[in-house]
């Protein structure tokens, strides 16, 4: 997480990108820094469902064929005590889903739908926002605004489905929450920011206007004024989360969560 100007020195110095070379933060690392809160995830099974008070989400307005490609962008924050799945969209037939993970380790993967390159890149500790583009021949990988790692989609039109689980969850797979064994699925962390469009980016650009803030391609909008309660209702979209066994939202993450 950037700080203070010494930290974002210390990022220049090892190539970072949040900070100008004055040491002033650009709006990507403002952003990062003024992202204190998010919904803590310190118990096993605590996780945001993005569809709300559901085991499966069937939700026609996000899980359906993208002709474009998709675009989602994460916010969260995690403190390296755990590793799991930070968002799992989607369903299991046919491959139509799409996973982001980050191991114990701050190894990132990102993949799917259908059979595309995993993708891979590294983070710290920290508040990080993740994003990923995929359509049928690209996908992409940034980490912070910065491209990590791209490859080859996977050859058909991009689908997210609505049956055979997951559904929409961040933090873990909704489809094995009640199991014990699936403990290494789940991800100690904290989400803040999600959003999802309906068109791939190109796959060697970002934007950080585009990533965090509505666009004409926007089928989802989930940020912190959206916090009610257990209940996160979106900024941009037609359905509301819901914090599940017993996650919460804290206005300070690293002070009240890790």
């Amino acid at each position: 997480m950037v700080t203070n100007n010494e930290e974002c020195d210390l990022g220049l110095e090892n190539g970072g990108s949040l900070c100008t070379q004055d040491c002033k933060f650009t709006p990507l690392g403002a952003w990062i820094d003024g992202s204190a809160g998010g919904w803590c995830s310190d118990v096993y099974n605590e996780l945001m469902n993005m569809c709300g008070d559901v085991m499966f989400c069937a939700q026609a307005g996000v899980l359906k064929q993208y002709p474009d490609g998709i675009d989602v962008d994460v916010g969260f924050h995690w403190d390296a005590m755990e590793g799991g799945i930070l968002l799992d969209v989607g369903g299991d037939c046919g491959q139509k889903r799409l996973t982001i993970t980050v191991d114990q380790n701050g190894n990132v993967g990102a993949a799917g739908p259908l059979d595309t390159d995993v993708l891979a890149g590294q983070i710290d500790a920290g508040t990080h926002l993740i994003s990923y583009h995929v359509d049928g021949t690209d996908n992409a990988l940034f980490i912070d605004g910065e491209l990590v790692d791209q490859g080859a989609g996977g050859g058909g039109t991009p689908e997210l489905l609505g049956s055979c689980g997951p559904g929409f969850v961040l933090g873990q797979r909704i489809s094995y929450w009640w199991e014990m064994a699936q403990m290494a699925d789940w991800l100690r962390g904290a989400p803040f920011f999600v959003h999802l469009k309906g068109k791939a980016g190109t796959v060697d650009t970002w934007s950080f206007d585009e990533a965090t803030a509505k666009t004409a391609d926007t089928i989802l909008l989930s940020d912190p004024s959206g916090v009610a309660g257990p209940n996160w209702k979106a900024t941009e979209g037609t359905f509301d989360g819901l914090a599940t066994n017993g996650a919460t939202w804290e206005d300070d993450v690293w002070a009240n969560c890790f």
